[in-house]
């Protein structure tokens, strides 16, 4: 017994018929008239858009030079003026404000174990601020300890923190 499903006919091509295949046979008149045409409708399309374009863009007229010298002029003076705050605050922040301790005999420290204050601002952790103060996140807990706090220790913005010198940290 056989399964319909099993054994398939054998493919048969379909009989000739006369116009089946028009395509092969037809002559070629229309076609290339169609292509030709669209192919001109794309190009007249881009040359308007280009005219368009710079018809809109603008710009493109005479530059005065006296006027541009004068912009470049103080585009200069803008861009030492830019130098030098730069180097301003480089200079303010390589030079730490210490404040002097008092030794236990009353005495002024004025030392390496000198510590700086440093006022808590909204969004300050421990880590943020050894980050920025001595550079290294992993001092945070001498901070911590340093004013007698945790790492889990809530600072609020106004606090005032002592910050010890980096070699008492380590």
């Amino acid at each position: 017994m056989s399964d319909h499903l099993s054994d398939p006919p054998p493919y048969e091509p379909p009989p000739d018929e006369e116009g089946l295949y028009e395509w092969e046979t037809e002559e070629e008149g229309a076609g290339p008239n169609i292509l030709w045409g669209r192919v001109i409708a794309i190009v007249l399309g881009l040359v308007l858009v280009f005219f368009a374009g710079r018809l809109t863009a603008g710009g493109g007229g005479e530059v005065d030079d006296t006027q541009l010298d004068s912009l470049r002029q103080r585009n200069a003076e803008l861009q030492g003026n830019v130098a030098d705050l730069k180097a301003e605050l480089d200079a303010a922040q390589a030079t730490p404000t210490t404040e002097p301790t008092e030794s236990p005999g009353g005495e002024e420290d004025t030392g390496e174990a000198a510590t700086e204050s440093y006022e808590v601002q909204a969004g300050d952790t421990f880590q943020g601020i050894a980050e920025s103060q001595y550079g290294d996140i992993g001092l945070a807990e001498c901070l911590a300890e340093a004013n007698e706090l945790t790492l889990n220790s809530t600072i609020l913005p106004g606090d005032v923190l002592e910050v010890p010198a980096e070699e008492s940290c380590s």
